[in-house]
């Protein structure tokens, strides 16, 4: 699936979703895999593609990702690995936390 045409490849050639609303999506992932401490959680407004800028540069490890809210009952994860994305854990853990919760 093309996202925007490809104009933000590689961060929009891999992407996760689970099926939850995204506010109770973050509270899980601040709960979850964000909850060492070694990450900062920073509200993100806008529109798509700006958000999708606001992932830039592109690096290898990612040090920024996004869960964006979709037109239907999901929430998308984005990242910023230079790659292309990567949302196995964060898919993961988030899938894992929202079945315990």
């Amino acid at each position: 699936m093309k996202l925007l045409a490809d104009g933000f490849y590689p961060i929009t050639s891999c992407f996760g979703c689970l099926e939850a609303d995204l506010k109770t999506v973050v509270a899980a992932d601040k709960n979850g895999r964000l909850a060492g401490g070694k990450y900062s959680v920073s509200p993100v407004k806008g529109p798509f593609p700006e958000m999708l800028n606001r992932r830039l540069p592109l690096t290898g490890p990612l040090w920024r990702n996004i869960w964006g809210r979709t037109s239907g009952p999901w929430t998308a994860y984005f990242d910023n690995f230079v790659n292309g994305g990567d949302p196995y854990g964060p898919i993961c853990h988030g899938a894992r936390d929202l079945r315990a919760s």
